[in-house]
């Protein structure tokens, strides 16, 4: 599958997190029908890749500690 393909819809919840590189953070993405996401913005956008729930869930409860 060419994950630059996968659409994040407009209602998706995205949150931009560290760490980072020269053109942008970590994000991460809950898609309304139950998938989740994360991407490192590089030079040309993002380009998602799909997670497991749990590790998604893991990110944002790290987050919400710092």
């Amino acid at each position: 599958m060419d994950m630059s393909d996968i659409d994040i819809p407009k209602d998706s919840v995205i949150t931009d997190l560290e760490p980072g590189n020269y053109y942008g953070n970590l994000a991460v993405a809950a898609r309304p029908d139950g998938k989740f996401y994360w991407s490192v913005e590089n030079y040309n956008g993002h380009d998602w890749s799909i997670i497991p729930e749990y590790l998604y869930q893991a990110i944002m409860r790290h987050h919400s500690e710092q």
